[in-house]
């Protein structure tokens, strides 16, 4: 399979199905055109009160390992631990883990929403490219976090769910206030003969 999904929001729709499967919560999702990593359009999270995501199931294998990027651009953060990006089955339910967006950049949880390392400090109005791999395990899941290609976090025996590795999800379900963008989001498993790695 290799490279699994890769979306850039350069179709400029919210619909269901054209880049994604769907866009679910309160209002606040839009596509953009400032500010953009590359292109002409990104996404933008800025609910004002109920939580706003969307979903994306990308694969149907039962792949336990992933490779993930996105370009990530914070305006104003919430207070409290909020979801930037969960990796889930194909029911966007059963978790493997989470980065989340907090008062200081963001942070990684497992399966169970405890928090795992420390927390990466980002500033605000800047892009950066978040790239994370997780294998998915309940006992002995592994998680590297890397940021604009300099390892964060590399964390071994986690509970990362033991779910194969399915879908996404970008933005929370819960009431929220804040403004962050994502652009050039990827994501590749570990097979096939080329993109079976870090995106990049």
């Amino acid at each position: 399979m290799a490279r699994l999904w890769s979306t850039g929001f350069e179709l400029n729709s919210l619909s269901g199905n054209v880049e994604f499967n769907n866009l679910g919560g309160g209002t606040g999702g839009a596509v953009v055109t400032t500010p953009v990593h590359g292109g002409t359009y990104s996404y933008q999270n800025k609910p004002t009160a109920a939580g706003m995501r969307l979903t994306h199931n990308y694969d149907s294998s039962t792949n336990k390992t992933i490779f993930f990027r996105a370009y990530y651009y914070v305006v104003s953060r919430s207070s409290t631990s909020i979801v930037a990006f969960v990796f889930t089955n194909n029911n966007q339910v059963n978790v493997s883990c989470a980065i989340r967006n907090y008062t200081s950049g963001i942070r990684l949880t497992d399966a169970a929403g405890t928090q795992q390392g420390a927390d990466v400090p980002l500033n605000l109005n800047q892009w950066y490219r978040i790239e994370l791999k997780v294998f998915s395990h309940a006992t002995t899941g592994t998680a590297d976090l890397w940021v604009d290609g300099v390892s964060q976090l590399s964390l071994t025996g986690l509970n990362t769910g033991g779910y194969n590795c399915q879908g996404i999800q970008i933005g929370s379900g819960s009431s929220d206030t804040h403004e962050w963008y994502v652009d050039d989001v990827a994501i590749n498993d570990s097979t096939g003969s080329f993109q079976n790695s870090w995106c990049g």
